[in-house]
């Protein structure tokens, strides 16, 4: 017979998410890493195993021959390991395609001129796909309790990349915080 109809249902799936993370310091390295781990009920998605780890270097004295106050340079490494992919009669696909920083490498340089002026240049390369996503701009505290950051984003990679999906929708960011 002929297929009458067909309902495709957006479920949430129930999951488990077990996490830790420490961070320590040597000298001018400060060393961090976190980790996550999803069990989906059911095995209604993918089970794993997601990582990061990297370090911060603030460099001073470099800094203050080209007046600066401080230079902070960052590089992290995420990878994700799939320890069980999902297998559920009733469902068509895994959430793999939407989780960012399955194996990528981000690096980041923030530039403070002074206790009101910071600037920030990073890239994310996405080793498993291929796509990038860099970003730079800067913040201005106006004031205690208020800081306005402008920023620009870029993303690159083939059409079937993750940031290959948003690269005719590279942007301008803008943002005014207020704390109180």
């Amino acid at each position: 017979g002929a297929l009458v109809g067909l309902d495709l249902i957006k479920e949430h799936v129930k999951v488990r998410n077990d996490s830790a993370g420490f961070s320590t310091t040597f000298g001018k390295f400060e060393i961090h890493g976190e980790t996550l781990y999803q069990r989906a009920y059911g095995r209604k998605d993918d089970d794993y195993f997601d990582w990061v780890t990297g370090f911060t270097y603030t460099i001073d004295d470099l800094a203050k021959k080209v007046f600066l106050e401080q230079i902070d340079w960052t590089i992290d490494f995420a990878k994700e390991d799939v320890m069980r992919l999902q297998d559920s009669t009733t469902y068509v696909k895994s959430s793999e395609d939407g989780r960012v920083g399955r194996n990528n490498l981000v690096t980041r340089a923030l530039f403070k001129y002074d206790e009101k002026i910071r600037l920030l240049g990073g890239i994310n390369f996405d080793f498993l796909q291929g796509g990038k996503t860099m970003l730079a701009g800067g913040e201005y505290k106006v004031r205690d309790g208020l800081v306005v950051k402008l920023y620009t984003e870029v993303f690159k990679g083939n059409e079937t990349s993750y940031y290959g999906q948003w690269r005719e929708n590279s942007r301008i960011l803008g943002n005014l915080e207020y704390s109180f």
